[in-house]
């Protein structure tokens, strides 16, 4: 098979060969054998001092035994991944896999261990980029839709909106088409719950 191959080739593969490969096996949900994938490219990678592959590989180890709810191993892979990673300042791996691992690193420190300066690092790190995200899928809506959205949830008939902001009732009906277009939304109420959700509100 190509997973026979690549390990009688450990290494002489692209990292990114090597990655690809492991994403496959989670997508799969073929844990046991990545975490025998990931034995032998830990082995190797230490043994070639390839210190940036080392720590992808314990962070997917990691991932894994979390997936598995096998909490102290995701522990212990974390322990040996995050020296490694601050003494080189790396933490990619770690913010790309976003909320995921956000609960994994929540876990980690409930269950104990130390609240060092690195984990509040990829902490911040990880939450930032989330929120970046979250502000990045907000629906755009304008100054005059978000101020017929607020009339809205104040419960003024079109009529009212209409005679609040000076524009005309058909006006007011494209701007409500375009809020339940933006916001996927059919009705009033749906409009108002989803703003509410999503903070849009005045």
């Amino acid at each position: 098979s190509y997973l026979e191959e690549v390990l009688d080739n450990v290494l002489a593969i692209d990292e990114i060969e090597i990655i690809a490969l492991l994403e496959t096996l989670l997508a799969t949900k073929d844990y046991q054998q990545a975490l025998e994938f990931i034995e032998i490219i830990a082995t190797e990678a230490r043994v070639k001092g390839y210190g940036n592959l080392l720590i992808k590989v314990l962070v997917y180890q990691a991932q894994i035994q979390y997936e598995l709810g096998n909490h102290e191993e995701m522990t212990i892979s974390l322990n040996q991944a995050f020296p490694l990673s601050e003494e080189n300042g790396y933490i990619h791996v770690y913010v790309s896999k976003g909320e995921k691992m956000l609960n994994m690193l929540k876990i980690y420190r409930q269950d104990g261990n130390q609240d060092s300066k690195f984990l509040r690092l990829l902490i911040r790190a990880i939450e930032s980029k989330i929120k970046r995200k979250k502000a990045a899928d907000l629906p755009k809506l304008t100054k005059r839709e978000i101020e017929v959205l607020d009339l809205i949830a104040q419960g003024k008939t079109n009529k009212e909106i209409g005679k609040a902001l000076v524009i005309s009732i058909e006006t007011v009906n494209n701007h409500t088409r375009n809020i339940y277009a933006k916001l996927k939304v059919n009705s009033r109420v749906q409009a108002v719950t989803k703003a509410q959700e999503l903070a849009l509100l005045n």
